[in-house]
């Protein structure tokens, strides 16, 4: 048997019985339907547009590299040059001018720091070269959409190391001295933010690749 009756938004009205009043609630729900349509097309763009944030842009000087602890270590130099409280003396007694501060990675894909002293420029010499872990201290300042998201200096969360991590930045201080702790001299900053991981031909994670901007 055929029904006569009308359903409207799950409700019956008989036929031909579709009143002024009914179709003010039609309109109604109607209008509640393209609204809750809106909003939810609002909040899917939202959420797009928050999983795909704009990369911020490289400041003036942004050196990129790669750094790893596997075959041939390669650290970012942070400092060549005169040491603020030297010399120092390094090996065989030489008396040694000159530092160069570098941030490497190790195994436990951590930073690592050293500071070497020298009696000449070029460390490739050994002029009485002697290494010493340590020398700095670094911040994590968390998830950043680049270096160029790395605006300030932390006045908290310094330490000798920290994990590295892919997509955040960091702030690491130094003093022209190997006598980090000690030295009253002036702190030098550099930033870095960490572009992606590098693995070698097994998938095994080796290094990183990184930005960086020294001084900051």
């Amino acid at each position: 048997m055929i029904n006569d009756d009308t359903f409207v938004f799950g409700e019956r009205f008989p036929k031909n019985h579709i009143s002024v009043k009914l179709r003010r609630r039609l309109e109604v729900k109607k209008n509640l339907l393209c609204a809750a349509a809106a909003i939810m097309s609002l909040f899917v763009f939202s959420s797009c547009t928050n999983d795909n944030p704009v990369a911020a842009a490289d400041p003036s000087g942004t050196i990129t590299t790669n750094i790893n602890y596997y075959a041939n270590p390669t650290p970012i130099t942070l400092y060549q040059g005169l040491a603020d409280d030297g010399p120092y003396q390094g090996g065989w007694g030489v008396q040694c001018p000159y530092l160069m501060i570098v941030a490497g990675m190790n195994v436990s894909l951590n930073f690592v720091f050293n500071v070497g002293i020298n009696g000449v420029l070029d460390f490739s010499t050994n002029q009485g070269t002697t290494w010493y872990s340590g020398g700095t201290e670094v911040a994590d300042v968390g998830k950043v959409n680049g270096l160029g998201d790395v605006t300030t200096k932390p006045t908290s969360g310094w330490a000798s190391t920290c994990a590295i991590q892919v997509g955040h930045g960091y702030v690491i201080r130094f003093k022209k001295s190997k006598n980090y702790a000690t030295a009253n001299l002036p702190y030098l900053y550099a930033r870095i933010y960490v572009v992606e991981w590098v693995e070698d031909v097994s998938n095994e994670i080796i290094g990183a690749k990184m930005k960086y901007q020294v001084p900051f």
